[in-house]
């Protein structure tokens, strides 16, 4: 069985999604820990989401999170095609990136997965190859060309110039991605 998802970068997108308390994605910190396997969610699913799943997951597992349907979020959520790299972001650090492999708008799933009504979060987001790094978000602003102390106030696309500004500071995207997995350099004394 063909796996779609890849460890690289294969989507047409970046995307950054801010985890912290108080950001518009402050449930999706709950579900990360938690990964699912497709069997879990199936019965919450339609058949030709599942259909869907099925080759892009396999046997794999994946964590699900949500976003809250503002117009700023379901701008950037609708760009989601599947393949996409997410950068999650808690407290100005990249704790994680992982592919998104689906979105779906799902009040049902979300009161599922979230407990209660959902808490709003339904515009869902599936990720599998979840890799945790510590990445300080001034030296990631640095090198995608931003301004230092910028920061991620809710689910955005990365621009391409940002994207364009990593590839030339670390020849891919790929290479940033390992950068990010890696300890950061000793600080001169």
């Amino acid at each position: 069985m063909a796996i779609v998802h890849m460890s690289r970068p294969s989507g047409s997108g970046f995307f950054v999604f801010p985890i912290e308390e108080g950001s518009g994605g402050a449930r999706a910190a709950h579900d990360l820990e938690r990964a699912r396997t497709l069997a879990e969610i199936e019965p919450h699913l339609s058949a030709a989401t599942v259909n869907q799943l099925r080759p892009r997951i396999g046997k794999s597992r994946l964590q699900i999170v949500g976003l809250r349907p503002t117009e700023d979020a379901q701008k950037h959520w609708d760009r989601v095609v599947g393949g996409e790299t997410v950068f999650l972001l808690r407290d100005r650090t990249i704790v994680a990136h992982a592919t998104i492999v689906h979105a779906e708008h799902s009040a049902a799933l979300a009161s599922r997965l979230f407990g209660g009504p959902g808490g709003g979060y339904e515009l869902l987001l599936f990720l599998v190859d979840l890799r945790p790094c510590a990445y300080d978000l001034a030296r990631f602003n640095r090198a995608a060309g931003r301004a230092e102390r910028s920061t991620f106030k809710s689910f955005v696309t990365l621009s391409s110039g940002a994207v364009q500004s990593l590839e030339r500071n670390f020849g891919s995207i790929w290479s940033f991605l390992e950068a990010a997995a890696s300890p950061p350099p000793p600080t001169p004394a």
